[in-house]
């Protein structure tokens, strides 16, 4: 029996039965998710994400939309989920790990499972599940601090200071940076206490910001007091995320060609701001997603072009409380209440070199060891949550803009959980300055999940690899710590 007779068999049909994720019988409201083995831990599979939206070369997934149609029918009409086992076959897939999943045999049977989501990730599990954690509340219209305000895309650097060995240019962001390295890449360089900021607002070169759009009726040559966020493209799950920001910007209608500074290359630039207003934010923390999820629309998201505006065309402000632009009322809120970490020293840029050093791509096809650490961080992440939801845990993903990752609570028991994973066997593990300090001050309320041995076959975490150590409490003792750099200040 093949799955497509399977499937109708249980009363079950799709949209297509070449791509599609999930199915559906609506006359007895039950929902089919396949769960592949390369995503199930014990009796938990992860079985929808967020992620999942697009594939590696930023297309959209035809089953995307079916799929999230599905999940919202068990969590909002009272769907039963079901699943059963499938065994990925990786043959038309390839060297670096790229192409198709396809299915290398399956159980045709079917197992009633609770849906559990985990921030952008949808679980299917036996484990009854009593309480949730709740999710950021949506409240009524408020007025932001920053009324004038530009998204603007780049591609995806480490530390936008120029080319340096393992970053030297950036990854996505057009088809200018695939040959040559993008003006973006000195867009947080420190030049006598200001930073030069450059995208290309359109698709056309020569094109300009549209600053009647930032500020209604404006037709001066510039702007100032703008908040300006940059985004760029996940390079491993092709999301949209926040990578830093510009408060109390000045914005130029148009390229400025400057000839006295020689250390971003003379380079072009369109916005300025004061460096002690501006946030990068440690790769870990590139998280806050652009845009929203809804099915079926694009309507409120950025587009092709690489400037995101909260006026519309006629510089009217767009209504933050349709459903389609509710995603910029929180990511104002987001950078504005943001107290996590961020890169703005060379201490810093030391602790995210050696972070990101752990993670040698080891000549396996990827462009960057940056990418190598998102994969991996991802895969850490993702078998601490089943671990606690496992354990009948509510966990919550605050990793985005907290100095820890992951909260778990059950019966009046909290903790706050670092993760960590690395290809090594865990004997050793870097610390950040602000790691060490947070276990210090809640050391007694912190544990320390680690997955390590971490295999990397290709361009893809090995099935099943990691092996998973706990230390809680976690409160560092002194003796254990190595200092593995210093920064000597010459006057």
């Amino acid at each position: 029996m093949n799955r497509k007779k399977f499937i109708e068999s249980q009363g079950a049909t799709c949209q297509n039965w070449t791509w599609s994720w999930s199915f559906v019988n609506s006359k007895n409201k039950v929902i089919i998710f396949g769960a592949w083995d390369s995503n199930t831990e014990g009796d938990t599979s992860l079985i929808f994400s967020e992620r999942w939206k697009t594939n590696y070369k930023g297309r959209k997934q035809p089953a995307y939309d079916q799929s999230r149609e599905h999940i919202r029918l068990i969590e909002e009409e009272g769907y039963q989920l079901k699943t059963f086992p499938l065994i990925l076959s990786d043959e038309k897939q390839d060297e670096h790990g790229y192409g198709p999943a396809t299915i290398k045999s399956f159980t045709p049977k079917l197992s009633p499972k609770i849906l559990k989501r985990i921030g952008d990730d949808w679980y299917a599990s036996d484990r009854v599940i009593t309480s949730r954690l709740p999710d950021e509340v949506t409240g009524p219209m408020r007025t932001h601090r920053n009324t004038k305000v530009l998204l603007a895309r780049v591609g995806f650097m480490k530390f936008y200071q120029g080319p340096k060995v393992g970053d030297e240019k950036p990854i996505g962001g057009g088809a200018y940076n695939a040959e040559e390295i993008g003006h973006e890449a000195y867009n947080f360089l420190n030049i006598r206490g200001t930073l030069y900021g450059y995208f290309q607002p359109h698709m056309k070169p020569g094109e300009e910001i549209n600053l009647g759009r930032i500020e209604h009726g404006c037709d001066d040559d510039k702007i100032d007091n703008v908040l300006v966020i940059w985004f760029a493209t996940n390079p491993i799950d092709r999301g949209q995320v926040v990578i830093g920001w510009y408060n109390n910007a000045t914005v130029y209608r148009s390229m400025q060609s400057p000839n006295s500074l020689p250390l971003r290359k003379n380079y072009n630039y369109n916005i300025k701001a004061r460096k002690e207003d501006c946030v990068l934010l440690p790769i870990s923390k590139r998280k806050f997603p652009v845009g929203h999820d809804i099915k079926g629309t694009k309507m409120g998201n950025p587009g092709q072009a690489n400037a995101f505006y909260l006026l519309d065309a006629k510089g009217q402000a767009k209504d933050l409380r349709n459903p389609n632009n509710a995603w910029i009322t929180k990511l104002i809120e987001y950078v504005e209440k943001y107290d996590g970490s961020k890169i703005s020293t060379r201490e810093d840029e030391i602790q995210e070199d050696a972070l990101t050093a752990q993670y040698s791509s080891g000549g396996q096809g990827f462009q960057s060891d940056v990418e190598v650490r998102l994969m991996i961080e991802a895969h850490a992440m993702n078998i601490c949550k089943i671990y606690y939801f496992d354990q009948q845990f509510d966990v919550k993903d605050v990793s985005a803009n907290s100095p820890y990752d992951i909260v778990i609570k059950k019966n009046g028991f909290s903790r706050l959980v670092e993760v960590k994973g690395t290809q090594t066997a865990g004997d050793t593990i870097i610390l950040t300055k602000n790691e060490v300090e947070l276990s210090r001050s809640k050391g007694d309320n912190m544990v320390l999940f680690i997955v390590h041995s971490i295999v990397m076959n290709n361009k893809k975490i090995k099935k099943g690899s990691g092996v998973i150590s706990i230390i809680e409490p976690w409160q560092v003792s002194d003796d254990r710590l190595t200092p593995i750099s210093f920064t000597y200040k010459l006057s």
